[in-house]
């Protein structure tokens, strides 16, 4: 964890971010799908239809947990309840492929702790093969708040290339790792052939 997890106890509490550009449009994609996080049917497609600004066909695939996440010296505050969870999701926006990931953190001081998800930063997708896949952030993942729950929410948005995309959908996953700006932090994969069902899913449907 290095120094992360401790800048994050110091701030242990409990709550917590178009158009004619190809950056606006994904941005959009993101947004339009935040409040679906909590959805848990299996291979539910939200949206397969033309951009509303664009005009390009897009697809969108409803979120699902991924990963939760609590750091063992934290149980004893977190009992019930976990530190963080994760949500992944896939979209496709003109034959793009987008691999979503919306964490949310119970701690208002998650935003401070953290900081942000850089996009000058690679993600580490550890494959049960072995294999790692790199994923650069296609924007700087900046902390919100959801008002309705009063959770911290990074939204991570990573463009799969071909290559990446084969990988993900033929492999299980093991670990994820994220760069923040206070320090990397490596997080263990439960729903491990998650993303790998909703690759498969989106383009069966």
């Amino acid at each position: 964890m290095k120094c992360l997890f401790y800048i994050c106890l110091l701030g242990s509490a409990a709550f917590f971010q178009g158009c004619k550009s190809s950056a606006s449009i994904v941005e959009e994609l993101s947004v339009e799908k935040s409040n679906q996080y909590n959805i848990a049917t299996p291979c539910k497609i939200t949206y397969d239809g033309p951009d509303q600004r664009s005009g390009k066909p897009k697809k969108e695939i409803a979120y699902e947990n991924i990963f939760n996440f609590t750091h063992e010296k934290l149980a004893n505050y977190y009992k019930d309840r976990d530190y963080l969870k994760c949500y992944s999701s896939i979209g496709i926006l003109d034959g793009d492929y987008y691999l979503y990931l919306k964490l949310l953190f119970d701690s208002k001081n998650a935003g401070k702790s953290y900081g942000m998800i850089p996009k000058e930063e690679n993600m580490r997708i550890q494959l049960m093969n072995g294999n790692d896949v790199l994923l650069k952030p296609f924007k700087n993942a900046t902390p919100r708040i959801d008002t309705k729950t009063n959770k911290i929410i990074y939204d991570g948005i990573f463009k799969l290339e071909g290559s990446q995309k084969k990988e993900l959908k033929s492999t299980e996953i093991d670990k994820i790792g994220i760069m923040w700006t206070s320090g990397f932090e490596t997080y263990d994969i439960y729903n491990i052939d998650l993303i790998k069902n909703q690759l498969a899913c989106i383009d069966r449907k």
